[in-house]
């Protein structure tokens, strides 16, 4: 077997699993960690691995019992399971994992009420190796929560051993450190430049990883990843730009591998900052955008419209609410029965290593331009990013629910004073829907109430929809194995690479 060497867009920033973190944290912890659940992959004809968000297998579960009302799930634990550093995993692990979520001081807690899980007393031990997860109805809900990365399977004995009085959850420890049941440990180190992951020697499944580790590289350029990866430096490189990957789908010694998504790539609206406090101007930028030409500019074959909120691939996706064919005389008038005849001047963030983000804000401001709406672009790194973004009145945003459910997406982007609703949208009607949606188990009236929504954002427009970017990585041709899951998360262990000829 040989290492696997990896160029990455994104830096690890958190190692938490319970915290929010940059795309490279998240896939981390994906593979220093296991979870409760997780989808079963299977073999494709290309020499991929896919996954779909309906087939969920045990992980650190190996077999569960849910009560014929479904408010009772009984979860048995896989014997001899160990972390790292060589501590069980037991019943009690899962317990302080879920404790930990809900009392302790990462995101989790809102994933938890989603859960129907708002007090320890629903988590009761019942021996070494089961438990129970008590519930006060039925959730429709519950299976795509469960198989998450953020429940991955945490460490007691290592939380206690690196609290402190003001830490008592140890995440300072956490940001940087890691003792998980997953197919590999974290070696050497330096952060911005690469990151060692090397197997698990207590890891309970070693017969499916199939390499000897991954050597994870930061390359924050598209062209420095591109170079790479051309010299033969690099096995896979993420974040590559629509010519680069014209050029690597015509060159025989790599492999370009795209998978629909169910990304949603957006300019978020601010509905607090005037002028676009008024639905008529917010209206007025999304008919003036070119929405073909952004997306070939932006993303040229690997991408799809998206004509809703809710993405193509999201169950109740409706793209008969679009409404926005590019019309730039129906957003001049708009723009002036709301005052603005002569345009206004207003600020777009973006980061500046998301390639297809800053070529997408450059179309938006030539095509508003014309309208006098003049469009100041801000490009920041990825750290300053996420600490200035609500601060402006226009960001480019790329949003993915890990749960491929419209109330769970609608609940997490743009129910009224959650924390990734970026356009300080909030209507009453929409929350309303949401919070009757979200445990409804009738499948017809969640979806009429799911397309409500829709037409509802839609009309209202604080997001211009711009494209569901494809997810895309570049291989070697010696690689094989990459397996696509619903989060777009890599899972390394699935990776293999023929030897050379001499070897």
């Amino acid at each position: 077997m040989a290492k696997i060497l990896i160029a990455s867009d994104s830096d690890i920033n958190d190692l938490d699993p319970q915290n929010f973190k940059s795309d490279a944290s998240y896939a981390a912890v994906e593979n220093l960690y296991n979870g409760l659940f997780d989808l079963e992959a299977r073999p494709a004809r290309d020499g991929t691995w896919r996954a779909n968000a309906e087939d969920v297998i045990g992980e650190i579960i190996e077999s569960y019992e849910l009560s014929e009302d479904e408010t009772v799930l009984a979860l048995h634990v896989r014997p001899d399971v160990r972390f790292s550093d060589g501590a069980p995993c037991l019943a009690s692990s899962i317990q302080f994992t879920l404790e930990r979520a809900l009392l302790g001081p990462g995101y989790l807690r809102l994933m938890m009420e989603m859960l129907a899980v708002r007090a320890p007393e629903q988590i009761r031990l019942l021996d070494d190796h089961s438990l129970e997860l008590r519930l006060p109805h039925a959730n429709p809900l519950l299976w795509y929560l469960l198989p998450l990365n953020s429940f991955s399977v945490m460490d007691p004995v290592a939380t206690k051993a690196h609290a402190t009085p003001d830490d008592p959850w140890a995440s300072n420890w956490y940001r940087d450190h890691a003792s998980g049941t997953g197919p590999y440990v974290l070696g050497q180190c330096v952060p911005g430049e690469e990151y060692h992951f090397e197997p698990n020697p207590l890891y309970w499944r070693p017969q499916l990883v199939h390499n000897d580790g991954v050597l994870l590289r930061i390359i924050p350029s598209a062209d420095g990843r591109m170079a790479a990866l051309q010299r033969g430096e690099v096995d896979l490189a993420f974040g590559l730009e629509p010519g680069h990957l014209t050029q690597c789908a015509g060159d025989p010694n790599l492999r370009v591998l795209s998978f629909p998504s169910t990304f949603c790539k957006v300019m978020s609206l601010n509905t607090t900052y005037p002028p676009f406090n008024d639905v008529r101007v917010r209206q007025a930028i999304c008919y003036a955008i070119p929405y073909e030409q952004l997306r070939r500019e932006a993303m040229g074959d690997y991408c799809q419209p998206l004509l809703s909120p809710i993405p193509a691939g999201m169950p109740s996706h409706d793209a008969s609410v679009w409404k926005y064919d590019t019309n730039p005389k129906r957003a001049r008038q708009l723009l002036a029965d709301a005052g603005y005849p002569d345009g206004f001047t207003t600020r777009l963030i973006t980061q500046e290593l998301r390639t297809d983000e800053v070529l997408s804000a450059q179309v938006v401001q030539r095509a508003l331009r014309p309208l006098g709406v003049q469009v100041e672009i801000v490009k920041v790194s990825e750290a300053e990013y996420f600490r200035h973004l609500k601060e402006f009145p226009l960001a480019m945003f790329q949003t993915f629910s890990w749960v491929n459910d419209p109330m769970y997406h609608l609940l997490a982007n743009l129910k009224g004073g959650t924390g990734k609703n970026l356009a300080n949208y909030n209507n009453p009607r929409l929350n309303e829907l949401i919070e009757q949606g979200m445990y409804e188990v009738d499948s017809d009236r969640r979806t009429a109430m799911s397309r409500e929504a829709q037409r509802l954002i839609v009309e209202e427009a604080p997001w211009a929809l711009l494209y569901q970017p494809h997810y895309t990585v570049v291989t070697s041709a010696e690689v094989s194995g990459y397996a696509a899951y619903p989060d777009m998360l890599p899972r390394y262990s699935f990776l293999s690479k023929k030897p050379p000829p001499n070897i």
